[in-house]
């Protein structure tokens, strides 16, 4: 892989990184995503009551099937179909006790994550870079929204996110990357 790609990678990475900062102070995106709980202390201590500890769980639980035979299996997935009627589906993420809501190590992880997207990014560019710079901001919003598609629109049909969440969740994918998206064009461009 040719250095350049490495470097803007890098930069991309940094310049993503901060639009995210941008899209999420600028446009509030998280109190446009999560809703609000009327008395959560209750909430809160039957979590910790209940919850083995750090996780994503998924209320009413689905049976446990490992090692079921089929007919078992089936059994067992029709008992869940049928006891989940009319209840609502619940999404829990349980976190470790934080001593505060960012830790720094979050961004590093968040940095180190936007800086792996445009590497995949700058690959894809550096391997079918359109002759205008136009057209490689255009490749890499799409290359982005492609992965951003597999992850939001599964959100929104299989766990009940939303139209709202989805939408929001998207947009700001793209904004993150736009500046992403300029640098990599900016620094990457067709073979000769």
């Amino acid at each position: 892989m040719p250095i350049r790609v490495l470097i803007a990678a890098i930069l991309a990475g940094v310049v993503t990184f901060l639009f995210g900062f941008v899209s999420h102070m600028l446009f509030d995106t998280d109190a446009k995503l999560f809703g609000r709980v009327a008395d959560e202390a209750p909430l809160l201590a039957s979590v910790a009551r209940s919850l083995p500890g750090p996780g994503v769980y998924a209320l009413p639980q689905m049976p446990q099937t490992q090692g079921m035979g089929g007919k078992a299996k089936a059994a067992a997935m029709q008992s869940y179909m049928e006891a989940i009627k009319g209840r609502p589906f619940t999404l829990i993420v349980q976190t470790a006790p934080r001593a505060t809501f960012i830790d720094p190590r979050q961004l590093v992880n968040q940095l180190l994550g936007d800086i792996a997207s445009c590497l995949c990014v700058a690959i894809i560019l550096s391997l079918a870079a359109p002759a205008s710079y136009g057209g490689r901001v255009v490749v890499a919003i799409f290359a982005v929204l492609t992965g951003a598609l597999m992850v939001r629109i599964p959100q929104g049909n299989w766990y009940g996110f939303g139209r709202s969440w989805t939408t929001i969740s998207l947009g700001d994918d793209v904004v993150r990357m736009l500046g992403g998206a300029l640098v990599l064009a900016a620094m990457i461009r067709p073979r000769r």
